[in-house]
């Protein structure tokens, strides 16, 4: 069952429960935060499959500016062929407007989830842009091309609040 309350938040129970959440989010030194999004390979949405929302749980907050995007890998990410694509980006809170598939992480390559890095060639347009966030933002990720069958770890999104 889904239900808005008076603050116009969504929240699901029973059987529409959103499941474990893959998104955590820390307190660094001074205004910066990171969030981390644990993927591994039977959690990402499947290959062709619309934008999806990674959590309701966390957003991205307004006036924020998104400094550093890193992949950290645990486990190689491996595919039936090696055009596996990876994309993360923002959406406003109604799921529906602003949408941005790749403003944080633009097609990232089952190479760059091998090595993993930071602020790579794959780094979003949002990413050390120094624009501040209009109104908060959920994240997204999309799967291009062919489905992973392995491998694990994490994208870590560092921002700063103004």
């Amino acid at each position: 069952m889904t239900w808005k309350n008076s603050d116009g938040l969504t929240l699901t129970f029973g059987t529409e429960s959103p499941g474990p959440n893959l998104v955590g989010e820390y307190r660094l030194p001074g205004p910066k935060r990171m969030i981390e999004i644990k993927f591994d390979y039977t959690n990402l949405p499947t290959v062709a499959a619309s934008t999806t929302v990674i959590s309701r749980l966390n957003a991205l907050p307004k006036n924020c500016t998104i400094e550093q995007v890193e992949i950290y890998v645990t486990s190689a990410l491996t595919s039936t062929s090696n055009d596996i694509t990876i994309s993360v980006g923002t959406i406003d809170l109604d799921s529906a407007s602003n949408g941005a598939s790749t403003s944080i992480v633009n097609a990232a390559t089952a190479a760059n989830f091998t090595t993993g890095g930071t602020n790579g060639s794959w780094k979003g347009s949002l990413v050390n842009a120094q624009t501040a966030l209009t109104g908060p933002k959920l994240l997204t990720w999309t799967v291009a091309n062919h489905a992973a069958t392995a491998g694990h770890g994490a994208i870590r999104i560092s921002y700063s609040e103004l």
